[in-house]
């Protein structure tokens, strides 16, 4: 709580000292980003509370003291990549904000979530029947499943049905850290990432020997291969499998293995904000370095962000407006149960506008960020602002 309550802004001296108090009521647990939408809510109202004392609008008062990538936190870590300013300038020029009128309950918070990090595996594997097939030992809870098809098949230019996700279990899986902390996608996707990147060098080298070109000569497009320049001759992506080392002289379920290679993703955990290292595994151990496409901006699964976004909007309503652990007299909690504890429900929940702001991760594959978490942050604090 208190990085977050000294991270949002620059302000030159700072002391922040935190009691811990014990009491005899229920103690709370993780619901989402925890700790984060009270931070927020704290010092959001209290920023709100000095624009109007100041006169100055609370927009441009945020914009002019946001913490900006290598600002401290308030741990004094310095922040590795922060997308406060770019948000609030989208904020800036909606028509909710730019066409408020006196009177208008228009209210604005930023808020934010430091997403983890784990160390993530995938094994990836092109089969004769031109399958990609993606081995992760995650847990599919959103649908971040889909978003490894997407990242295997842009890398290896296949429409994103050829690609099968298998989920394994912790005996069979490669490891995958747990399904929270907003970590799933930035962690495993760089893993899946690594091992499709390689079996595409391996199908491509492959090649080389079916068109006697150079690999540099090669394009690998729509899940088949061929010489530039010339779209007419080519070979898929099955066809190459089946020339793989590995399918030759053996029968049955072994046939159909093409090019294999385990991507694996490495991260500090003790310092989850330091950049991660890429490890791959074929046979023997190669370490690799992550290069960053620059012409990749892009929310790489709109349909789910989106989503998150909405569920995170919902849950800050219900800690604006609905959501509170009540006690009576004696200490006893009253709204114990979803009988007595308010959760908005879907009739109570207005339409919610989603404006996605590309500020890629200098880390994550494809500039991905955590996004199951941050969206919940700033709710209740906009709604009493």
């Amino acid at each position: 709580m208190t990085t977050l309550l000294g991270g949002y802004y620059r302000c030159a001296n700072m002391r922040i000292r935190c009691d811990e108090v014990l009491t005899h009521k229920p103690q709370t647990g993780a619901y989402r980003a925890p700790g984060a939408p009270q931070a927020t809510f704290a010092l959001e109202t209290a920023i709100d509370e000095l624009a109007q004392q100041l006169g100055r609008d609370p927009l441009e008062l945020r914009l002019q003291n946001a913490s900006e990538t290598g600002d401290p936190m308030g741990n004094n870590d310095p922040w590795p990549s922060i997308g406060i300013k770019p948000v609030l300038e989208a904020a800036q020029q909606h028509p909710l904000w730019r066409d408020r009128k006196p009177g208008d309950g228009v209210g604005l918070a930023i808020g934010g979530w430091p997403c983890g990090i784990t160390a993530a595996a995938a094994v990836c594997r092109a089969d004769t029947d031109g399958t990609i097939r993606i081995h992760v030992g995650s847990v599919d809870i959103s649908g971040v499943n889909t978003t490894f098809a997407l990242v295997a098949a842009e890398i290896l230019d296949v429409p994103p049905e050829q690609v099968e996700i298998i989920q394994g279990d912790t005996r069979s899986g490669p490891y995958a850290g747990p399904s929270g902390g907003s970590q799933i996608t930035y962690s495993v996707s760089g893993a899946v990432a690594d091992a499709a990147r390689t079996v595409k060098r391996q199908l491509l080298e492959m090649a080389v020997d079916v068109f006697e070109a150079r690999m540099e000569d090669l394009e690998m497009k729509n899940g088949n291969v061929f010489v530039k320049g010339l779209p007419d001759r080519v070979v898929s992506i099955g066809e190459l499998a089946e020339k793989s080392p590995g399918s030759e002289g053996r029968a049955g379920a072994d046939r159909r293995r093409g090019p294999v290679c385990r991507g694996r993703e490495r991260a500090r955990l003790r310092r989850p904000y330091r950049e991660s290292r890429r490890r791959q595994r074929h046979r023997a151990h190669h370490t690799a370095e992550l290069r960053r496409d620059p012409r990749c901006r892009f929310a790489m699964n709109p349909m789910l962000v989106e989503g998150q976004i909405h569920g995170g909007s919902a849950q800050g309503i219900g800690w604006g407006l609905y959501e509170a652990l009540r006690y009576d007299e004696n200490g006893e909690l009253i709204t114990g149960t979803l009988m007595d504890y308010a959760l908005p429900r879907a009739t109570e929940l207005p339409s919610i506008e989603v404006v996605m702001v590309e500020n890629r991760s200098p880390h994550g594959p494809f500039g991905a960020r955590g996004v199951g978490e941050p969206p919940i942050t700033a709710g209740a604090a906009a709604l009493a602002n």
